[in-house]
């Protein structure tokens, strides 16, 4: 998303930019970056709430909500619990059945301990009354690679709205 807002910078600026993804920590080390470079606006930061609410209040990390000016919103992300189109579960209620039948069992990726997506994913376990296993990953993109591959049962990401997308395009 931030690269789709850049180009529209360079259009306005008429200046390039350049558009560097720091994957890791549920976005605090491109939060971290972001925090300790020259104070020139240079760098910005594109994130969501993790890197910036999130995680200086459950974890130890360089940087703190004051380091940042919000400069606007890019953006709605919102995350949903992805399972691959041949899953045995067609609906959430299907996953969260087997989930109370088996507890712990099915593993679960989101991009990060402490992140938003598994803060969604903790609400969603205690909502439904069920245990699974979190598995962290650096970002949205290696979590989907993961349930893509077959490694985790389900993942809880945003960024998923263009695989949804193409998928009812093919039904068409």
């Amino acid at each position: 998303m931030s690269r789709l807002i850049a180009d529209k910078f360079v259009e306005f600026l008429g200046q390039p930019i350049i558009s560097v993804h720091k994957p890791g920590g549920g976005g605090s080390l491109a939060a971290s970056f972001a925090a300790k470079a020259k104070p020139d606006g240079y760098t910005i930061l594109f994130a969501g709430t993790s890197p910036i609410l999130i995680n200086p209040v459950l974890k130890k990390t360089d940087y703190k909500i004051e380091d940042f000016i919000p400069l606007g919103m890019g953006g709605d992300n919102p995350n949903r619990l992805s399972v691959k189109k041949d899953s045995r579960w067609k609906t959430l209620r299907d996953f969260v059945e087997e989930a109370k039948k088996s507890p712990a069992k099915l593993m679960v990726a989101s991009y990060g301990k402490f992140s938003f997506s598994h803060l969604v994913l903790e609400q969603l376990s205690q909502v439904a009354n069920i245990q699974v296993t979190h598995v962290s990953f650096k970002g949205a993109a290696e979590a989907m690679t993961n349930l893509l591959g077959g490694h985790v049962d389900a993942a809880m990401t945003s960024g998923v709205a263009g695989m949804i997308r193409r998928r009812f395009a093919s039904r068409r």
